[in-house]
């Protein structure tokens, strides 16, 4: 355990239970617990009386258990970070039952949160722009309802709402760290917030409103499920106390959800590039180029989306080794998980804003009749010969032909034979004839 101190600070320690005889407690300033890291160890040196902190006590007693509460309390004088160690020097075999109380004169909260509160107003007047930018062109289209619009505008609320509860939380937490009315909305506006947004990008991913026109409510479904319930259990097993072998569980439990979740991810992207390239094939096979088509909007769209995915992990990963390895969980994890949220929401507002019609990449052109399989579409890429074909320009009005499918085999077969030619419906386990040409 560590924590920030200021001058004036205080601690107090209670052992409540042991099973050796015999405890020393005390705190390093970081520079005294880097050093005795790099060299023996802090228990070797300690036990070794090699080094003595300057703030330290060691409790005895006589029994092999300890039978009342041992108390240790000081006043800090010097200010700076302060590493806790407990440990037993007669037995290696041992337990404690600790609390530790730390506050600071002006606030109960560690001093390494002293530069998010200094701060972070620029970083909430910064995501509110931003909703408020959102907001504003979807107003400016009202007339263009777009279901995906649903969720990514809920997602810039809450993500909005999120952060500045969790501003006030903090600010609640100064005073008073019990669990009070406000410490349960920061919980359900963060959990409604990161459900809200990764059940968005799934969608996205699947095509919802880009490719397709509708989806399965059994997909929605799934892509709320395996949200919610990878989020849920990240804030339980951070802000409730739970056992260790149910946080065990839970933890299985987390990992295989944000697995599927990923999974589903990565496959749908790829499902929706397919179709977006099928539909590009056929488009150039009708003697019209692509790219001056809407199609290919929605290509550059998932080509944005990709990147946006990847860069949104990148970002995730950094934190993560920023939290584990410079400042676990303080100001710096914080303010660069409200940068990520802003980021994330500007490459969303450029891939997924609603633009004018001509150059809106939701405009919709119904199913095709054509069919490809991935055999069909194997080493083919948009800026390959195939995809150039077509020398006619696109216009707004002129007709293209419909979204093709893609299927793993093909649906229907020609069959050459003395007797003519036979076109059969390819069914799993069957084969039926569709008549003679």
């Amino acid at each position: 355990m560590s924590y920030g101190f200021k001058v004036g600070g205080r601690f107090e320690i209670y052992v409540n239970k042991s099973n050796a005889n015999e405890i020393r407690i005390g705190w390093l300033t970081e520079d005294q617990n880097d050093f005795l890291r790099r060299i023996n160890g802090i228990q070797d040196s300690i036990c070794n009386r090699s080094y003595i902190s300057g703030i330290n006590t060691t409790f005895t007693w006589n029994s092999t258990t300890l039978q009342e509460t041992r108390s240790f309390s000081q006043q800090i004088n010097e200010s700076g970070i302060y590493y806790l160690y407990y440990l037993s020097c007669i037995t290696n075999q041992y337990y404690f039952d600790i609390n530790v109380f730390a506050t600071n004169p002006d606030s109960l909260l560690d001093s390494r949160w002293d530069v998010y509160f200094q701060i972070v107003h620029y970083f909430v007047i910064a995501l509110f722009l931003v909703v408020v930018f959102w907001i504003g062109n979807w107003f400016m289209h009202f007339s263009a309802q777009i279901g995906l619009h649903y969720f990514f505008t809920s997602s810039f609320i809450f993500i909005f709402l999120k952060r500045l509860f969790k501003y006030y939380y903090l600010q609640q937490q100064k005073t008073n760290d019990s669990v009070t009315v406000l410490t349960i909305l920061f919980i359900i506006f963060s959990i409604c917030a990161d459900v809200s947004l990764y059940t968005a990008l799934l969608l996205a991913a699947k095509g919802w409103c880009i490719i397709r026109d509708s989806i399965k409510l059994c997909d929605i479904f799934l892509c709320l499920i395996y949200s919610a319930v990878f989020i849920t259990i990240t804030y339980v097993t951070e802000y409730f106390h739970i056992s260790s072998d149910l946080q065990l569980f839970l933890m299985l439990i987390q990992f295989v959800s944000l697995a599927l979740y990923i999974k589903e991810l990565i496959m749908s992207i790829e499902d929706a590039s397919f179709h977006i390239l099928a539909h590009l094939l056929s488009i150039s096979n009708s003697g019209v180029d692509p790219e001056s088509t809407p199609i290919y909007r929605k290509h550059m769209m998932y080509q944005h989306f990709q990147w946006t995915v990847i860069t949104y992990c990148c970002l995730i990963l950094i934190s993560l080794m920023v939290s584990m390895f410079v400042e676990p969980g303080f100001s710096t994890s914080e303010i660069m998980s409200i940068i990520i949220d802003i980021v994330l929401l500007v490459l969303i507002i450029i891939i997924f804003r609603i633009r004018e019609k001509d150059a809106n990449g939701y405009m919709m052109f119904g199913e095709g009749n054509q069919e490809f399989t991935l055999t069909d579409l194997e080493g083919i890429s948009v800026d390959g010969n195939e995809i150039r074909r077509g020398d006619t320009k696109w216009n707004e009005g002129m007709d293209l032909p419909g979204s093709p499918s893609v299927v793993a085999s093909p649906s229907v077969a020609t069959i050459e034979s003395p007797d003519g030619t036979e076109v059969v419906t390819i069914k799993q386990g069957s084969y039926s004839s569709n008549g003679s040409v």
